[in-house]
């Protein structure tokens, strides 16, 4: 695996919207990461540069053009929704004041995998966190758009002394995975 890794030589740029003017730092990376001869790989991406992104806190950026640019796009439930709001013109998310459940949050999903993919393939990954439910994860294999769940792994509550930053915690996980 660490022959495979090396081979594929890509730099991930982990940002969130801590970071102060997040979007300048964004735009800067997708401009230098173009190919010096300006052409794609044969895999339809920019070179070996790859933006991961957490839009927490969540910052409504009502633009698909910042939106393409994103590689990975990690978020929780509640992002995903406001994401969603954004998209749906600012107005209803289409689920009023409705407990959503893994269905709709799928449903979301889709919509924000064909809202940002829009006759491209810009967006190669997209995960939706749901707490202690799991995550749904939306990614491209041979070709061909895939969505699974998968279940978060139990932890007796007693054992839980602080939840702060396991959204930061679990991001970095998947990230230095890939």
């Amino acid at each position: 695996k660490v022959e495979e890794r090396e081979e594929r030589k890509r730099h991930l740029v982990v940002i969130q919207n801590e970071i102060g003017d997040f979007r300048s730092v964004i735009d800067w990376i997708d401009k230098e990461r173009v190919n010096k001869d300006d052409k794609y790989n044969g895999d339809g991406k920019y070179n070996e540069y790859q933006i991961c992104y957490n839009p927490s806190p969540f910052k409504a950026i009502d633009d698909l053009g910042f939106w393409k640019k994103i590689d990975l796009l990690i978020m929780n439930e509640i992002e995903s929704v406001d994401l969603l709001k954004l998209v749906n013109g600012g107005g209803d998310n289409g689920y009023g004041d409705k407990k959503l459940g893994v269905k709709e949050y799928e449903e979301i999903g889709d919509l924000l995998i064909g809202y940002i993919n829009n006759r491209s393939d810009s967006l190669s990954c997209l995960i939706i966190t749901l707490g202690p439910i799991g995550s749904i994860i939306y990614y491209k294999k041979d070709g061909e758009r895939r969505r699974m769940f998968m279940e978060s792994i139990e932890i007796k509550k007693e054992n839980v002394v602080d939840s702060t930053g396991a959204g930061d915690t679990f991001f970095g996980s998947v990230v230095s995975q890939l």
